[in-house]
């Protein structure tokens, strides 16, 4: 069965949108000028030796070897709820007001957890795991504020490359090191995540992924796709029998004026074969009157 036009042009309409739908390309464009939001945070300290716990708003990181052997490591909880979407990110920086310290420089590492867990119900034997730092900075006990560039980080978590379940702050190898101690205020104005970053546009096939092809409307989407092809197709098949019912007297005429044509040669025809047969019966009848003239001469001859 061979498709018309119009039928091909409404298939392939359907098909588009099934292509753009799913397509993983993006036209997404930039929205112009780059912007800023602070993210206040909310931790948990651990100890090696105790639960979680948060000391006067402080958290913790440090090593010692006094009686007994104790490690502070800090949590951090991130709400990125207030992050708009669609977004790029172009820069994100940790900024800790420094409240407490005692030890010389030191490498303080910032890692990616990677398991579960809750502020409050925090022990050494149950907490999450992490990454290998993914930033590091050397605090010494003179600067007042500390800050990691953690841009890879808040990009993963807002492109969804993985789940956002907080930051930890620990130190170096720990065990055997020099004792140190870090202590931050997390309630200070300056203890906070400042994002820089681009908001982005939607390509029209993002928001019709988004928006029509998610798990709940896959189906209605692709059943208002075809019936909108069905419409489609009706409709030019109507407009298609209206012109030929517009044309229906103008052939009619054709025909009408082709069957005149066809009987008046039909007359003709007839008109002439008359006229020869006449000519043949008058050739006839003069060859007859000679042949009898001939034979009445000759009779005339002998008597």
């Amino acid at each position: 069965m061979k498709f018309s036009f119009l039928r091909k042009s409404a298939f392939g309409i359907f098909v588009a949108a099934i292509v753009i739908g799913f397509s993983g390309v993006s036209t997404d464009t930039k929205a112009e000028g780059a912007q800023e939001i602070e993210i206040k945070i909310s931790t948990g300290a651990i100890t090696q030796s105790a639960s979680a716990v948060v000391d006067n708003g402080y958290f913790q990181v440090g090593y010692s070897e006094q009686e007994n052997i104790v490690i502070k490591r800090s949590l951090l909880k991130i709400d990125l709820s207030d992050v708009p979407d669609n977004i790029k990110v172009k820069n994100a920086e940790l900024n800790l007001r420094l409240a407490a310290c005692s030890g010389d420089t030191t490498p303080i590492h910032i890692g990616r957890v990677i398991s579960g867990w809750e502020t409050g119900i925090i022990e050494w034997d149950n907490k999450p795991g992490f990454s290998t730092p993914i930033a590091t900075s050397n605090l010494d006990c003179i600067n007042a504020l500390a800050f990691w560039d953690i841009t890879d980080l808040i990009k993963g978590w807002v492109n969804g490359d993985y789940p956002n379940l907080g930051l930890i702050i620990y130190g170096p190898d720990e065990r055997g090191s020099s004792s140190y101690e870090r202590a931050f205020d997390v309630s200070d104005d300056n203890s906070l995540i400042l994002i820089t970053y681009e908001e982005i546009q939607p390509s029209a096939a993002k928001v019709f992924r988004e928006n029509y092809l998610n798990k709940e409307n896959v189906f209605l989407t692709l059943s208002l796709v075809m019936i909108f092809c069905l419409l489609i197709l009706l409709y030019y098949q109507i407009k298609t029998y209206i012109k030929e019912r517009k044309n229906e007297p103008r052939i009619a005429n054709i025909i009408k004026k082709q069957e005149k044509k066809l009987v008046q040669s039909g007359e003709y025809l007839l008109k002439a074969l008359v006229q020869k047969k006449k000519l043949a019966k008058e050739e006839e009848n003069k060859e007859n009157e000679k042949n009898q003239n001939e034979k009445n001469n000759k009779e005339n001859s002998k008597k």
